[in-house]
């Protein structure tokens, strides 16, 4: 009987070990799944979803190719010169206002040293020299160049000289005159005339007359009595 029981025992013993060792491997085989499967839904959460739209690219595409495209031609900037330069700069236009102020001088029509008006003066070479330097700065400023203006307002420096319409239109002949000895091209000619013009309303005044004397009243018709 101790002998049945001993190999009894001893048959347990042989047949607990492999019990354990399923037991073992089944928890390793479990945690072994379970890592899988983590790693499985770590992929899927990281790839894209296949049912879902793809981004929009084409609003960055639009913002990245806003500017032109590199096989098309670029665009030639033209940049039109100004009338200073067209004119050849301060010292052509200083040839001309020196030949428009001789022509004036000897012009009657224009009445240059405005003779009979309050503003009468004398057509020195003092004068003369510093007329040609502010008219010369004028019309450089006036037609785009970088020089500046040093002289008082046309408007006050005209005022007073009762310059009529006619005088006005005269001086222009003048200057016209000289753009044409000098062979200024049509349309600086034209350029430079419509802005000399724009000036009138500054430069012209009405003359002052004497004050109008108003008519003495025409007595009423009397009838003579019988």
């Amino acid at each position: 009987m101790l002998f049945r029981a001993a190999s009894r025992t001893s048959t347990f013993e042989q047949t607990e070990v492999p019990m354990s060792r399923l037991l073992f491997l089944a928890v390793c085989g479990a945690l072994l799944i379970s890592q899988i499967a983590s790693r499985s839904f770590a992929d899927q959460a990281a790839s894209p979803n296949p049912k879902q739209a793809p981004p929009d690219t084409k609003s960055a595409t639009t913002v990245k190719t806003a500017s032109p495209d590199a096989k098309s031609t670029p665009a030639t900037k033209t940049t039109q010169k100004s009338l200073y330069e067209r004119l050849g700069g301060e010292k052509a236009i200083s040839a001309v206002a020196d030949d428009f102020v001789g022509r004036m001088t000897a012009d009657s029509k224009v009445n240059f040293t405005r003779k009979g008006t309050p503003k009468e003066w004398k057509a020195t070479p003092e004068n003369l020299t510093t007329l040609k330097k502010h008219l010369t700065q004028y019309i450089c400023h006036a037609t785009g160049g970088p020089q500046k203006y040093e002289g008082k307002d046309i408007k006050i420096v005209h005022k007073g000289m009762e310059i009529t319409d006619a005088e006005f239109d005269a001086a222009a002949a003048d200057l016209s005159a000289s753009l044409d000895k000098l062979k200024v091209p049509k349309t600086e000619h034209d350029e430079l005339m419509k802005i000399v013009g724009t000036t009138r309303a500054d430069i012209v005044e009405k003359k002052l007359g004497p004050p109008a004397t108003t008519p003495a009243p025409i007595p009423p018709m009397t009838t003579s009595k019988k």
